[in-house]
């Protein structure tokens, strides 16, 4: 008897769950903050290699790789050549950066580290850059504790005033709260630098006829020269009258003139570390570029449907306004995923967890009960399903190899257990893309006009980009871009974003 109540427990809890498509006692993230949260991880995943390379000789790929989700691996990183004192700080920043990756990640979806370039002729460049002159030797961030101070005080202050910028444009708690955890490690980090530095202020940078408030004066005015945005960011030593309330010389803290931490917005911070001063031409740090959503790639964009009038094709509008507009998208439901039940302990963990989330529904209420109760299938299906596709390569490559080797039972059973492994890899993905994917696709064989007419018309409701668009593309009621042809790049740029959306576009 107790066996069934306890079967019968966990089917009705798998029911509601499967019934129940949002949650109500967990808040959803925006769209609009998922952007402003995963643009960061771009700059912590740089951090996080920097500090780790220098503490330990080794980055995210040997210590947590997986971090990187499948990223590649960054250029020029080694050991710094540093006091056991600094050794110690650096490699507190590396763990802590780790940790910051891990809580942005564990928010929202997150990307794969982006190519990054932290060898030493990555920040000799910029070092020349700052002076408007090659420096000789090159200045190589990894030789002693002030070179790699100095590298230091390029990045995690960058950061910072990224993480006050986006706090403004926040919308949910959640995402709040975790902006401010994080805003306030990174400052302490720069607090910690800009100290151990000015403590230094007044020594010459050897070989060079330069002091350390020389380089961090230089560095401040190239990144402000960089972001195009006026004065957000001051050296070590400043004048008097720029000083905290106008008073002081000693700038241990980079503040404006009320001592609050000076704002940055995405574009401006890409300026800065591509060192191009220009959002949408990498270099610098990332050679291939950050990762961005949509929101930063063409923010002064908007996107309509005109209405359908004496056709069943739809005209696409697309505005270029003159001021950046970031808007709010509805969350997306939680979703119990088909996938969970190829696996025999789905119906187990979901009767478990509503049996001992919160006990009994007559007092916390039903809506309460089945929203708890979501929390842990989600993250038992990350431990469960969590593939590592570092792991799965092992995997093939193995297989292959013991393909190509002698026959033999053991070598057999090897190969077989494998096979299992990866077909059941592959059984869970095409599960989970065939619930993701609901847009009914054209087969190749299937090109008669007639076909595409009827398809297109019954998807004119469900599909974001139905049938044939239309680009009408202006930023007044009559203007046009022929007196405009600076604006022609960027309206190809535009119509290569939007061209692939129409080809993956998805069904609401």
């Amino acid at each position: 008897m107790a066996l069934f109540s306890a079967s019968a427990t966990a089917f009705i809890g798998l029911l509601l769950l499967l019934l129940h498509g949002t949650s109500t006692g967990q808040e959803q993230i925006p769209n609009s903050d998922v952007d402003l949260l995963e643009f960061p991880l771009n700059l912590e995943f740089l951090e996080a290699e920097f500090f780790s390379f220098a503490a330990y000789g080794r980055g995210l790929d040997s210590i947590a790789p997986n971090l990187t989700q499948g990223g590649p691996p960054p250029v020029g990183g080694r050991r710094a050549n540093l006091s056991p004192l600094i050794r110690d700080i650096i490699a507190q920043f590396a763990l802590q950066e780790f940790g910051h990756l891990r809580a942005i990640q564990s928010t929202v979806r997150g990307f794969p580290r982006p190519l990054l370039n932290i060898s030493a002729e990555s920040f000799a460049t910029v070092i020349n850059q700052a002076f408007g002159q090659p420096l000789r030797p090159p200045f190589d961030p990894y030789a002693n504790d002030i070179n790699y101070l100095i590298a230091s005080y390029l990045i995690p202050y960058v950061g910072l005033t990224g993480y006050v910028g986006a706090n403004p444009n926040l919308q949910s708690t959640k995402a709040k709260s975790l902006v401010a955890g994080l805003l306030g490690v990174e400052s302490g980090q720069d607090a910690v630098i800009r100290t151990l530095l000015y403590e230094r202020a007044s020594l010459k940078v050897l070989p060079y006829p330069f002091t350390v408030a020389e380089f961090s004066t230089k560095i401040s005015n190239l990144r402000n020269k960089l972001g195009k945005e006026g004065v957000k960011d001051e050296g070590l030593i400043v004048e008097p009258a720029e000083g905290a309330e106008g008073r002081i010389s000693g700038n241990v803290l980079s503040a404006d003139k009320d001592s609050l931490a000076y704002a940055r917005t995405p574009e401006e911070v890409l300026r800065i570390v591509y060192g191009s001063g220009q959002a949408n031409v990498t270099g610098g740090f990332y050679p291939r570029g950050g990762v961005l959503s949509r929101t930063f790639l063409f923010s002064d964009v908007s996107v309509t449907h005109e209405p359908m009038n004496c056709s069943d094709h739809a005209a696409l509008i697309i505005r270029l306004t003159d001021t950046p507009e970031f808007r709010s998208h509805a969350a997306r439901p939680w979703r119990f995923k088909a996938a969970w039940l190829q696996s025999d302990q789905c119906v187990r963990v979901v009767g478990n967890s509503w049996v001992t989330t919160l006990g009994n529904i007559q007092e916390t209420g039903l809506a309460e009960q089945i929203a708890c109760c979501q929390a842990k299938p989600k993250l038992w299906s990350a431990t469960a399903f969590g593939v590592d596709k570092t792991w799965v390569r092992m995997l093939e490559g193995k297989l292959r190899r013991l393909l190509q080797s002698p026959i033999t039972l053991e070598n057999q059973l090897d190969i077989k257990t494998i096979q299992t492994k990866l077909e059941r890899i592959a059984a869970h993905d095409e599960t989970v893309w065939r619930q993701h994917s609901k847009v009914l696709w054209l087969r190749e064989e299937d090109r008669n006009t007639g076909y595409f007419h009827r398809k297109a018309s019954q998807g004119f409701e469900r599909t974001l980009l139905p049938g044939f668009a239309i680009w009408e593309i202006f930023r007044g009621q009559n203007s046009s871009l022929s007196d405009r042809p600076s604006q022609i790049p960027r309206v190809r740029c535009i119509f290569g974003y939007v061209g692939a959306c129409f080809e993956y576009s998805k069904t609401l």
